[in-house]
């Protein structure tokens, strides 16, 4: 996700308030709060998200906004389509804060990885749900977040993305996919099960 994403996001909120009427406080209102979410995240992509309080702004005004949503669509001013759709794609950028990463600006130049010799790579050094994961990704050659669920389910989404985080930091894993799409597969290294 970046700038472009969030400008479009807008673009279609203006757009489908466009449909509501004129003077309507609810128009004004999601239109505002639009606005807002775009020029935080404005800022949120020229500093660090962990030393201003844009994180909590930003969570605080998607809530805003979805309820907005959910009135306009108790009004029947929004359908059920627009309505899913709009809230689908803040709660993916809900889903996102939470991996910081995720939100990223396109890069000018793209440096070339080196290029290692594969080895065997140990497991030592991984906590217990990291090795249980690689064994379901064994298994299931892709997973989502919500698929590890299934296999943790005393354990929240956030704490799952720390441990593929970690996992993709060790090179053990990677990431494909966009937004609500994102899936993890194993790297292309063997692993030994000590």
């Amino acid at each position: 996700m970046n700038k472009e994403y969030f400008i479009k996001l807008t673009f279609a909120v203006y757009q489908t308030t466009e449909k509501w009427p004129d003077k309507n406080l609810l128009k004004i209102k999601t239109r505002n709060l639009a606005n807002e979410i775009l020029s935080d995240f404005i800022l949120f992509f020229q500093k660090n998200p962990k030393d201003n309080g844009l994180y909590s702004k930003i969570l605080k005004e998607i809530n805003e906004i979805q309820d907005t949503f959910f009135q306009a669509r108790t009004e029947k001013f929004l359908g059920r389509g627009e309505f899913l759709l709009l809230k689908q794609e803040y709660n993916n950028i809900k889903g996102g804060l939470e991996v910081f990463d995720i939100f990223e600006e396109p890069k000018e130049i793209k440096k070339e990885k080196p290029v290692f010799i594969k080895k065997k790579v140990s497991k030592k050094g991984l906590n217990q749900r990291q090795k249980k994961i690689l064994d379901v990704l064994k298994e299931k050659e892709k997973v989502q977040v919500q698929d590890l669920q299934e296999f943790f389910p005393k354990v929240t989404k956030r704490t799952l993305r720390r441990d593929l985080d970690g996992l993709l930091k060790t090179d053990f894993i990677k990431r494909k996919g966009e937004w609500s799409k994102v899936f993890y597969v194993l790297n292309n290294k063997s692993l030994r099960d000590d």
